[in-house]
């Protein structure tokens, strides 16, 4: 995905970036060296990895790794890398996240703040482009963006032992996963941006219904401004951050910009693993009241109708996911029992749906020399997944039963080995 704006040798913002960290002795070297080496003037990027008391310190902990390499950097290195330890043994990401933010509030008054996993492997130049939009914005709208979001691809590898099968069964959901970041998450970045503005021109109903548009706002590959992120942060009172903040930011009518580069993100190499994951990412589906009565409470919206329908969009959204598999599924056996022609159909449907654009989608990925690796194979053997892509959403459901039934919440796992 290549980018319009001409990036400039010498450029202007300031970012702090924040690595979220909780177990992640496996791969937080590697993450700290790839995002000293991003292409952009070191003194106007910094680093900031937020470890957790959730994981207990130790000599092999996150937080020992992450201590011992910065002390082990040169003092130029030293200087833009420190970490910041949440010192509570609960809490969730965006706990972690909020914490380090308001340690460096001085800080973040003159500087994007900006949030990437610890999986996350952006492209080297993304804050050179990144830069590059926000001057583009200021020229256009006269004031610099708030909100812009990085959307991801996914990678699957293969892990120890795995088979052939289940390895292409794990490329294939990640194929399934970039396909919709293509052709859902970044068309949903884009309206929302280009309505958003038109939504302040005139504050009435049929404004609201013609240009209120929802998008979620993920917790990696997030640029925020730092003095707004300040008062409006991710929210602590729901398991995923990602639906909610979008919700709050849409209801603030907050832009949230594309930006013009995909960065690579892990999917789980192993199926029950992916399907655990995505039962994580359903949650939203049952804690959408608690965001919206919180935005509510706290005033933070234009228009409380426009909550209200951006809400309804939302669960408009996960209803699709949850029912995906079932019209598939059930689809599949009516054209059975009425007939070759209608199974024709069928297969004609899901040719169209996955085989087509997932071939697209290769193509893009290869030409655009993105470090995925998509084998046809799993194309075709990812079509199980295709057909039981609501498998995590039940069992997020089933979980919030018996959580409820109990007057409690579900616990939320690490989503790469959920």
């Amino acid at each position: 995905m290549t980018s319009r704006f001409a990036l400039k040798s010498s450029p202007k913002t300031s970012f702090i970036v924040c690595i979220p960290a909780y177990k992640e002795q496996a791969t937080i070297i590697e993450t700290m060296e790839y995002f000293l080496a991003l292409d952009y003037p070191p003194e106007k990027l910094r680093f900031i990895i937020a470890t957790t008391q959730k994981e207990a310190d130790s000599k092999t902990s996150t937080r020992q790794i992450v201590e011992k390499y910065i002390n082990s950097q040169k003092i130029s290195s030293q200087k833009r890398l420190r970490i910041i330890h949440y010192p509570k043994t609960n809490g969730l990401m965006a706990h972690q996240i909020n914490f380090a933010a308001k340690s460096i509030k001085k800080e973040l008054t003159s500087a994007y703040f900006v949030v990437y996993n610890a999986d996350s492997r952006p492209d080297k130049k993304t804050f050179r482009y990144v830069d590059a939009a926000i001057e583009n914005y200021k020229k256009q709208y006269t004031v610099y963006p708030t909100i812009l979001q990085q959307s991801a691809l996914f990678n699957s590898t293969r892990s120890q032992h795995q088979s052939t099968a289940s390895y292409l069964l794990g490329m294939g959901t990640a194929l399934h996963q970039s396909l919709w970041t293509l052709t859902q998450e970044i068309t949903r970045f884009k309206n929302q941006s280009i309505h958003t503005p038109k939504l302040r021109k005139k504050n009435n109903i049929f404004n609201t219904l013609l240009h209120a548009r929802y998008a979620h706002s993920v917790g990696h590959g997030l640029f925020i401004k730092g003095s707004h992120y300040l008062s409006n942060m991710l929210p602590e009172n729901v398991l995923n951050e990602d639906m909610p903040y979008g919700l709050l930011q849409s209801s603030l009518r907050n832009a949230i910009y594309p930006i013009p580069l995909l960065e690579v993100a892990s999917s789980p190499s192993r199926i029950t693993n992916v399907y655990k994951q995505k039962s994580v990412w359903f949650n939203p589906f049952f804690e959408y009241h608690i965001a919206l009565s919180t935005i509510i409470k706290n005033n933070q919206y234009e228009s409380l109708i426009e909550v209200y329908f951006l809400t309804l969009q939302a669960y408009i959204s996960l209803l699709i996911w949850l029912f995906h598999s079932s019209i598939w599924i059930v689809s599949l056996i009516l054209s059975i029992a009425l007939g070759a022609p209608y199974f024709a159909l069928w297969v004609i449907g899901l040719v169209l749906y996955w085989f087509i654009p997932s071939f697209i989608a290769k193509s893009f990925i290869e030409r655009n020399t993105i470090p995925i690796n998509v084998k046809v194979s799993s194309i075709f053997i990812g079509t199980i997944y295709v057909l039981t892509h609501s498998l995590g959403p039940l069992i997020a459901t089933a979980k919030w039963t018996i959580a409820i039934s109990r007057k409690s919440k579900p616990t939320k796992p690490k989503t790469e080995n959920a």
